[in-house]
């Protein structure tokens, strides 16, 4: 499986379990709300630094996704 899918996925359950909106999530990332959708579904991949926002917020371990980059072909 690709990083996308699994992140998006991850982010998005996690989200859902926080009882929060994507706009709740961007706001508190500081990220606008469609760039904060655009990684959930799928369809773009964070910064680095987003992406350790998110992880950071949802306390997701960032290492679980490190072999997922060698199958992205973006």
């Amino acid at each position: 499986m690709s990083f996308k899918l699994t992140f998006s996925g991850d982010i998005s359950e996690a989200r859902r379990k926080k009882e929060w909106t994507q706009q709740q999530v961007a706001d508190r990332i500081s990220v606008d709300v469609r760039t904060y959708q655009n990684w959930e579904n799928a369809k773009k991949v964070p910064t680095l630094t987003g992406f350790y926002k998110i992880v950071n917020l949802f306390g997701l371990n960032p290492n679980d996704y490190c072999g997922l980059f060698e199958d992205e072909k973006s």
